[in-house]
């Protein structure tokens, strides 16, 4: 079992072995790696922050509509509140066109409305 995992083991040694030799690593090597290494940095960079600037801008219109819409619901109250004015029920139209009456009537109780029927 030992002369086993003796043999793998040398077997991988001799093919690194065999692949060191053939491959020699020289200064256009290193200076290509640290070429590559810099442009995935960079590009890993600008893709981080065009997401974020991204979001940003998204941010920034959500921002400018939640604005908006909050303007639009003080206007709006603004409007419901002049409609519920005393003020502005009694110079309606609809209030101007009726007719006070004469004589008024109590009644209390729903006794009186069932032994009208």
């Amino acid at each position: 079992m030992q002369e086993v995992r003796y043999r793998k083991n040398s077997v991988k040694r001799s093919f690194l072995n065999r692949v060191a030799k053939r491959l020699q690593i020289g200064p256009y090597f290193f200076v290509f790696t640290l070429i590559l290494c810099v442009s995935l940095v960079t590009v890993m960079t600008l893709t981080n922050s065009t997401k974020q600037v991204t979001k940003g801008y998204q941010v920034n219109a959500l921002d400018d509509k939640h604005s908006e819409l909050v303007k639009n619901r003080e206007v709006m109250d603004m409007r419901i509140s002049d409609a519920r004015s005393l003020n502005f029920i009694q110079n309606s139209p609809q209030v101007r066109y009726m007719v006070s009456p004469d004589q008024l009537v109590y009644v209390s109780g729903e006794t009186a409305i069932a032994s009208a029927l």
